[in-house]
């Protein structure tokens, strides 16, 4: 019976995370001036903005190799293991979402991912 549920929630909760990161990314301008001094020049913002995306890159690769191998029917059998991935990728996506909706550093990101 747990193992009916497991699955199907892990997806949620990590397709929950993809989309919550998908959403920073199209729209980090706001995360970027946020990590930066206040007079900041051009170059502080295009190496804070790659840094940005570097997180965002990563944290996305990671989640679509997840979400594809769970589309590939790749699971784990292990009914522990399935559940603590929900709770992590739970935590994921309400720590984005907690990141995105305030001008929060970009640099939380590291955290998050």
């Amino acid at each position: 019976m747990l193992e009916d549920v497991l699955v199907p929630t892990r997806f949620l909760a990590t397709a929950a995370q993809l989309i919550a990161t998908l959403t920073v990314m199209f729209d980090k301008e706001p995360y970027v001036v946020a990590g930066l001094p206040v007079g900041w020049t051009q170059e502080q913002y295009e190496s804070a903005e790659d840094e940005c995306s570097t997180v965002l890159t990563l944290g996305l690769c990671g989640l679509i190799v997840e979400l594809s191998s769970i589309l590939l029917g790749l699971s784990l059998f292990r009914n522990r293991a399935n559940a603590l991935q929900c709770i992590f990728h739970i935590a994921g996506a309400l720590g984005i979402t907690a990141f995105s909706v305030g001008n929060h550093h970009f640099g939380h990101l590291w955290n998050l991912f």
